[in-house]
């Protein structure tokens, strides 16, 4: 697993608050690509992962992330109902669904389910926008997870 970063180089101070993203999926090559993905975007970092959907919630509760994402189709849970749940342990994580597939019907579940947004895996560039998107910093200010030091770092 890469490693994450203290903070980000950002345009207005010189600092920008990150995004704490958690990613539950069953697949080691998309964790890796995600994995990826995240340590090359500034101001967004992996603070975990889980492979066991049925594990999950105790690990998204200990790393405290602003952002989950969460596979469509988990093998040892219901993913609809992993939503839920992380919606009601944490009221103000964004929650977005990932599937292999677009699906209207799976979609409104999704939604209706607490998710913020259902997104087609194959569309690194979308994920990234609706991350930025729907984050805390966009949409509410700064991560209450970040602390800034004198030296404007986190």
């Amino acid at each position: 697993m890469l490693p994450s970063r203290e903070y980000t180089e950002g345009k207005d101070d010189g600092v920008r608050e990150i995004v704490r993203v958690f990613l539950v999926d069953h697949s080691p090559i998309f964790i890796e690509a995600f994995a990826f993905l995240c340590w090359e975007e500034p101001g967004v970092t992996l603070v975990g992962f889980s492979e066991e959907g049925r594990n999950a919630l105790p690990e998204i509760l200990r790393a405290k992330p602003d952002v989950v994402f969460v596979d469509a189709q988990l093998p040892s849970v219901n993913s609809l109902h992993l939503v839920r749940a992380i919606k009601e342990a944490c009221a103000t994580t964004t929650v977005i669904v990932l599937s292999l597939f677009a699906s209207p019907e799976l979609s409104g579940r999704a939604i209706a389910s607490g998710a913020s947004a259902f997104l087609v895996k194959g569309s690194f560039e979308e994920i990234l926008a609706t991350l930025h998107r729907l984050s805390p910093e966009h949409n509410h200010g700064p991560s209450p997870h970040s602390t800034r030091d004198s030296r404007g770092k986190i």
